[in-house]
């Protein structure tokens, strides 16, 4: 069983304003905003007026590691955020990007993208929890930030903002068990093998792995 996942519902994070700002995307949104513009052949665009944005926020944990939505860390929203910041760092380096964060979660191979988000010009890693977002007196976008490391209280526009979304699993099939939070549990009836995103929040390697792990359960059960 290898039912995938989705992403929550960034509406429901109603102090991000999702539902109601065009510029405020998820991190899959913004994903399709990017083909084309490594070639050239395109230009990243917002939503709201097709205008080259000049600052891009991204907001980590948006719903994920939250008792109120998500209570579980979904582990790819880190590597593909400092993936986006790194993209536009080399093919619009004038866009400014700044990635707000709890923990950064690279793993394996990953954590070489953080060392060069690091020491990229254009880039900032902030840490600190993005509390509000409002529409700014000049079309803008404001956050309201606590900047752990600098120990103050933000107020600062942005042109775009992404909201790195966790993931939840798709529940094609409801008469498998479940867990604590949703995901397919490997307590399931015999000859039934779960793999991959619908058991838990998994990168794409790990997602390989597992599912080549659950195939050779069933080898092995019925070869």
């Amino acid at each position: 069983v290898a039912t995938g996942w989705h992403l929550y519902d960034a509406s429901e994070l109603e102090n991000y304003r999702y539902a109601e700002e065009p510029d405020v995307v998820t991190n899959l949104e913004f994903e399709q905003l990017l083909p084309g513009i490594s070639t050239g052949d395109r230009v990243l665009a917002r939503p709201s007026d097709g205008k080259m944005p000049s600052r891009i926020a991204f907001v980590q944990c948006a719903g994920s590691r939250d008792v109120n939505h998500l209570p579980y860390c979904s582990a790819v929203c880190c590597s593909a955020s400092i993936k986006h910041a790194l993209t536009l760092a080399d093919h619009c380096p004038d866009v400014r990007t700044e990635i707000f964060y709890i923990d950064l979660r690279l793993t394996g191979r990953n954590e070489d993208l953080l060392v060069r988000a690091a020491s990229a010009p254009s880039v900032t890693l902030t840490r600190g929890k993005v509390g509000r977002i409002s529409r700014g007196d000049n079309g803008g976008l404001l956050l309201e930030v606590e900047d752990m490391q600098a120990a103050v209280r933000r107020r600062d526009p942005f042109d775009l903002v992404v909201l790195a979304a966790g993931l939840v699993p798709n529940h094609i099939i409801p008469a498998l068990n479940t867990g604590t939070y949703g995901f397919y549990s490997d307590d399931q009836a015999p000859g039934i093998h779960v793999a991959a995103c619908c058991r838990r929040p998994m990168d794409v390697s790990t997602t390989v792995k597992d599912a080549t792990a659950a195939a050779l359960k069933a080898l092995k059960q019925y070869g």
